[in-house]
């Protein structure tokens, strides 16, 4: 609670964007919200499974009840008005399995990965395999993921934060973000929001700047279904030949989409290596945790065609020039 307040010589001012920060981590969690139809595996075979109504926080009349109780120390408790959230895809509206055609395919390599990094890679691509997206509506990434948190079987492993490669929960989920985005780009789809890397990372080559990272929370990949039906999508990891296929599955829009190479127009040269003190290390030993990278400015484009003429959007990405990082169990002498 000390965090949401300055104490300033006024007297106490409530920090606006941090309690707004709480209140939504706090909804968020206590939230149920609505399920739309979807498709279920059984016996093998996909088919619909049927939508169901939900109950969320009214968020407006919470958030006063919150704010209040925050800086009451008498309040122990608070009740949090709610509202029936309905779904926006119902079973009626939803294609036979049988009758979706493949729009378009995504895939990517992680070859070398760490287990930490296998393990949230399989549990990232089945937390989105069947995810279902009504026509004009948004694809999230996170919100068909639910949350990258232990509850929901993510590990440990390498990320990056803070302009460094440190360990933290969930590394590897942008391996799946990534290649979604590949599928859904190839597909047509408008971005609503993608986001990239700092550093230019191995994992997504040779396709250099055609990536999406991710963060729980802030930031996310969403794309929109602008297709005249529901899209869904299906994912196959392939552990022991560290493969990972991302589908769009849907009513085949009629147009082509054809996406360019990167252009590189800069490229910086990476630092000088760094070597780091970890005093949580076994005695004796070293552990690389960052990679040199040279930095790079670069694009990619697609071009659309279809009955309404021809169009083109840009991609573009500018990668941080990275220094090589070594952790140690004391200085170097």
């Amino acid at each position: 609670v000390a965090d949401l307040y300055w104490v300033r010589d006024t007297g106490i001012e409530p920090d606006d964007a941090t309690l707004k920060a709480a209140f939504g981590r706090l909804t968020d969690a206590v939230d149920q919200p609505a399920l739309n139809a979807r498709y279920v595996l059984q016996g093998g075979k996909l088919v619909k499974a049927k939508e169901k109504a939900g109950l969320v926080t009214d968020r407006a009349a919470a958030y006063a009840l919150f704010r209040k109780a925050v800086l009451d120390p008498t309040v122990k408790t608070v009740v949090f008005p709610s509202k029936a959230d309905q779904p926006t895809l119902t079973i009626d509206k939803l294609p036979a399995a049988d009758k979706l055609e493949l729009i378009a395919v995504g895939t990517s390599t992680y070859y070398h990965s760490s287990a930490a990094r296998r393990t949230n890679v399989a549990n990232a691509a089945a937390k989105i395999n069947g995810s279902v997206v009504p026509a004009g509506e948004v694809f999230s990434f996170l919100n068909s993921l639910g949350g990258i948190d232990a509850s929901n079987g993510f590990v440990g492993g390498l990320i990056i934060s803070g302009g460094r490669t440190v360990d933290g929960l969930g590394g590897g989920v942008c391996q799946v973000s990534t290649t979604a985005f590949r599928a859904l780009y190839q597909a047509g789809l408008p971005v609503i929001e993608r986001n990239q890397h700092s550093y230019r990372v191995g994992y997504y080559e040779p396709q250099v700047g055609f990536e999406a990272a991710v963060y729980d929370p802030g930031l996310d990949l969403r794309m929109k279904n602008d297709t005249t039906a529901p899209i869904l999508i299906k994912t196959r990891n392939d552990n022991a030949r560290s493969t990972l296929t991302v589908e769009v599955w849907g009513v085949k829009p009629k147009r082509t989409v054809n996406i360019s190479p990167a252009v590189i127009t800069a490229r910086v040269p990476h630092p000088a290596p760094k070597y780091v003190v970890n005093p949580n290390l076994r005695p004796g030993t070293m552990r690389q945790v960052d990679w040199a990278a040279d930095g790079y400015s670069l694009y990619i484009t697609r071009t659309i065609k279809d009955a309404s003429g021809v169009r083109t959007d840009k991609v573009s990405t500018v990668y941080k020039a990275w220094q090589r990082s070594e952790e140690h169990t004391s200085e170097l002498q």
